[in-house]
């Protein structure tokens, strides 16, 4: 598979000047491979005029095993794993697994709906003003999971990815000045 076949799509956004965040698929593409090879890096770049507690959630309807490094969510034969990539190293993380419930009346059906999500949150333990952080999400066995590595500069941060394969490829993100 050449880096001619490989495609990457940016999507980043600014929220009135407090954040930026990306979403960064990154995925094969060539003809026969399952789609359970190709990562997915989200890139997140939060601000604020103070500190805040800052918590970043991932919903899931599975099975959660992890701490805050590597996260797995499984579902039947199914395996989703989540790796917190930046920060590298945390002293103070908080990881919690939340179910909550919620009940209205569906405004279509005028009927008492009981809805329950669940979610995974992560966040630095005490308030912070900015802080960048990249996940890199893989869906598919756990010996097929890339190796990533991310540098971080100024003006942006490159992603170092290589499949399982040895194929490489890097990602340059840009960051919100």
């Amino acid at each position: 598979m050449s880096s001619n076949s490989l495609t990457r799509r940016a999507f980043q956004a600014r929220r009135r000047g407090r954040s930026g965040h990306g979403l960064i698929p990154w995925r094969p593409r060539a003809k026969g491979r399952p789609a359970d090879h190709r990562p997915l890096l989200i890139y997140d770049q939060v601000a604020s005029s103070e500190p805040r507690y800052l918590e970043f959630l991932f919903h899931h309807d599975g099975e959660v095993s992890g701490d805050e490094n590597i996260t797995t969510i499984t579902r039947g034969d199914a395996t989703l794993t989540l790796t917190r990539v930046l920060p590298t190293e945390v002293d103070c993380w908080r990881t919690s697994d939340v179910s909550r419930t919620s009940v209205y009346t569906n405004s279509n059906t005028l009927e008492t709906a009981r809805v329950e999500i669940r979610y995974r949150s992560f966040g630095p333990l005490h308030p912070c003003q900015e802080l960048d952080v990249l996940w890199a999400v893989f869906v598919g066995k756990p010996r097929d999971i890339p190796a990533i590595e991310a540098f971080t500069k100024d003006m942006g941060l490159t992603v170092k990815v290589t499949l399982a394969g040895g194929k490489q490829r890097d990602v340059i993100i840009s960051r919100v000045s």
